[in-house]
């Protein structure tokens, strides 16, 4: 399945900034959404979310998401209409009977709409904890990545004309806007259904309050759902990445600061990645210059295998495998 998001406005509409939303899997499953600003609707009215105003959204079911999503909850009572309506619209999604329990047991994981836009909500030593990624995404705003913007990009390198990446593990997407601010075309993948609602609904808000003028980075992002390893290991070089990112899930921290709220969230939803070490092997046989893996500062390389330079800072370091130098040939240093 894939999910696109593009900056294309819809016929007729002038006042609200809209985008468009296309999931598309061996069915066709097809949506158009329409976002509104989030200033104009916190306060007053539940805020008309990118995946609530559909105008055309099929009830087929789309066979690449599983049954088993976390429940939706609205966390104000004016969020109840725009919640069921999303619910109704991605298949596999569902309410919670009782959307406003207030004792939750540890480890119980839900997707929220509220004033903030949609997040994640999940039960942490009986309080509830909830993270909205879409702060993370705005532009000019906090909620880089953990690792540091500069770090990040000096081991991606700059993009050349024409050229595109694969960030493989997307998440909520803070490294995707990091590197579309850089100047890179982003293709950004993540295979957790759950995840890449809360990730397409974040990006369509953050656009929409973006300035139009000059365009956003977060236009150069492309979103999609599926196995990126299969995609990686089958298309090789035919994918055309020139770089790959790999940012996997990292066993929990002991005898340490509590974790970014956003992280924990994610391990909710996800859990650990198990496969982790299949992706390095997929990567380096689709990227046309690098591949790069952000890791916490002491880790083993991922699989074993060592970098050919490492970009190392106080909060996590980023592995490098420069493909051309590993073949052999003299390393490209762009």
């Amino acid at each position: 399945m894939r999910l696109r998001l593009s900056g294309q406005a819809l016929a007729g509409q002038r006042s609200a900034p809209v985008r468009a939303i296309s999931i598309t899997s061996d069915n066709h499953y097809y949506g158009e959404m329409q976002g509104s600003s989030p200033k104009a609707a916190r306060g007053r009215e539940p805020r008309l979310t990118a995946l609530d105003r559909s105008e055309t959204y099929p009830a087929t079911p789309v066979p690449d998401l599983p049954q088993s999503l976390p429940k939706l909850v609205w966390l104000t009572p004016a969020f109840e209409g725009p919640a069921r309506a999303l619910a109704g619209r991605v298949p596999g999604l569902a309410c919670a009977v009782d959307a406003q329990a207030s004792e939750p047991a540890d480890g119980t994981v839900q997707l929220a709409l509220g004033p903030q836009g949609l997040g994640v909500r999940f039960g942490d030593h009986g309080q509830w904890v909830l993270s909205v990624p879409e702060a993370g995404l705005k532009e000019g705003g906090r909620g880089g990545p953990a690792g540091g913007r500069d770090l990040l990009l000096r081991a991606v390198g700059r993009p050349r004309e024409g050229e595109h990446l694969v960030d493989a593990t997307a998440g909520f997407g803070r490294d995707a806007r990091a590197l579309a601010e850089g100047g890179w075309v982003v293709e950004a993948w993540e295979r957790s259904p759950a995840v890449a609602v809360v990730l397409a609904e974040a990006l369509a808000q953050a656009r929409a309050d973006a300035p139009s003028s000059p365009p956003s980075a977060l236009e150069r992002i492309e979103l999609r759902v599926g196995d990126v390893i299969s995609r990686l290991g089958r298309e090789g070089a035919g994918c055309g990445a020139a770089v790959v990112y790999l940012d996997p899930m990292h066993p929990p921290r002991r005898g340490s600061a509590l974790v970014r709220k956003d992280l924990r969230a994610l391990r909710h939803l996800v859990g650990p990645d198990d496969d982790a070490a299949e992706l390095l092997p997929a990567a380096l046989h689709a990227a046309g210059r690098r591949v790069v893996v952000k890791r916490p500062p002491h880790a083993a390389p991922l699989a074993g295998q060592a970098p050919t330079r490492v970009v190392a800072g106080r909060r996590a370091r980023f592995d490098v495998y420069d493909v051309v130098r590993m073949a052999g040939s003299p390393p490209d240093a762009s």
